[in-house]
């Protein structure tokens, strides 16, 4: 915490540093007040993470709640993988509702916030649709991510499709230099603006003795 601390105070002067990574480390309740403190006089800083800090509790999450009360510039709080619980995420929310600029507060992982905190924020969010919060979701809300996925990658590979008509009927034989063949075609419909290898398509197909005979008698 010696270490968050005096991060805290550089925050307090700071008026470059845009971005602040502290996650994985072994930063305790005290840590995270400090930096909530310096955060209060930083013009700043617009993303700070401390995931992965398991030492957090609902202290740390009610220094950020006075915070972001009053702080314009952070935009993007991640305190995944913490201890904090039903009671910090409320605090943070509430905060959250009175300051405009906030995009995304990160609570995944975070075991010891209910499901129904979780799905009541949710809705809450739904209204104040300037902020991006996440947490564990639900298992109807990761079906519900991996079906919009799906419908995209269908829909990425509908615009690179090559649309072709039906194939035509088989030609008759037809001779020339060395060869008796017959063909049959087909065009192109519509085509993806991505896709360079669209083109017309043609078979061949080699004739039989007999009818290259019958073909050749023909044009005598």
């Amino acid at each position: 915490d010696e270490g968050a601390e005096a991060l805290a105070d550089g925050l307090k002067v700071n008026t470059e540093l845009l971005s602040l990574d502290l996650s994985s480390n072994q930063i305790t309740d005290a840590g995270a007040s400090a930096l909530a403190e310096g955060l209060m006089f930083n013009p700043a800083l617009q993303r700070l993470d401390l995931s992965s800090n398991a030492n957090l509790t609902d202290d740390a999450a009610s220094s950020f709640s006075r915070t972001l009360i009053t702080n314009d510039a952070l935009q993007q709080l991640d305190l995944s993988s913490s201890n904090i619980t039903t009671d910090g995420a409320t605090a943070l929310m509430e905060s959250i509702r009175v300051n405009r600029f906030f995009q995304y507060l990160g609570l995944r992982n975070c075991k010891n916030i209910s499901e129904d905190v979780q799905e009541a924020i949710t809705r809450q969010m739904k209204v104040f649709s300037t902020v991006g919060m996440h947490f564990c979701p639900p298992e109807q809300e990761q079906e519900e991510e991996q079906e919009q996925e799906q419908e995209q990658e269908h829909k990425q590979e509908q615009e690179h499709e090559c649309q072709l008509s039906d194939w035509s009927d088989w030609t008759t034989c037809n001779i020339s230099i060395g060869s008796c063949i017959q063909t049959r075609s087909r065009s192109v419909l519509t085509t993806a603006a991505l896709r360079s290898d669209c083109a017309n398509s043609t078979e061949t197909l080699i004739c039989s003795p007999e009818l290259c005979f019958a073909e050749a008698r023909r044009l005598l």
